[in-house]
């Protein structure tokens, strides 16, 4: 899969957010600096899985976009804007591909092991 293949996908999937925040949703050639980051992170996590690559960089597409979200509820008088419903939704996404990346995938689970401890002692008085 290429960069721009890569691109493509990515802008489909959240292109119309990304203009909302000023990124760049429509370069789709190899060369999007919007999407450097998630793309490069992806594959750094990854070993040729496609879509765990295209689903990890989904994933920190949209940690970047919150992270340019800067909009919040406003209220003048009886008008009332409710930009911050935009910012709920992004991260009940980013909680949603991040559980579906961690069952599909195993990518990002901690490993959780036990153990037992045996103290072997005797305390002798005094």
């Amino acid at each position: 899969m290429t960069r721009s293949e890569i691109e493509v996908i990515l802008i489909a999937r959240l292109g119309t957010i990304m203009g909302f925040v000023d990124m760049d949703n429509t370069t789709h050639d190899g060369t999007n600096v919007d999407l450097t980051d998630p793309i490069d992170w992806a594959l750094r996590q990854t070993d040729g899985d496609d879509d765990c690559t295209l689903d990890l960089a989904e994933l920190r597409l949209v940690k970047n976009i919150l992270g340019n979200l800067i909009f919040v509820d406003i209220t003048e008088g009886p008008r009332k804007e409710s930009l911050d419903q935009l910012r709920k939704g992004l991260e009940a996404k980013k909680a949603n591909l991040e559980g579906y990346i961690e069952d599909t995938y195993g990518v990002g689970a901690a490993t959780l092991s036990t153990g037992l401890i045996a103290l072997n002692f005797s305390q002798h008085g005094g």
